[in-house]
């Protein structure tokens, strides 16, 4: 799947800034990592598998 389309599902989970991207491998697939600075003020962390767009994880900072 395409940077941009896994950028726009992340920040429609979570509207706000990106501050930070990785692409990581994890068991066999790629995931990418990203820091969203939230209107809040909270960091938000997302995990996204790279192929599928799908949310694998979502955690607070």
């Amino acid at each position: 799947m395409p940077f941009l389309k896994v950028q726009a599902i992340a920040l429609a989970a979570v509207p706000g800034e990106v501050v930070k991207v990785d692409l990581e491998n994890e068991h066999g697939q790629d995931v990418y990592e990203f820091k969203i600075l939230a209107p809040s003020g909270r960091v938000i962390e997302l995990e996204i598998a790279a192929a599928t767009g799908q949310i694998l994880k979502r955690e607070a900072d």
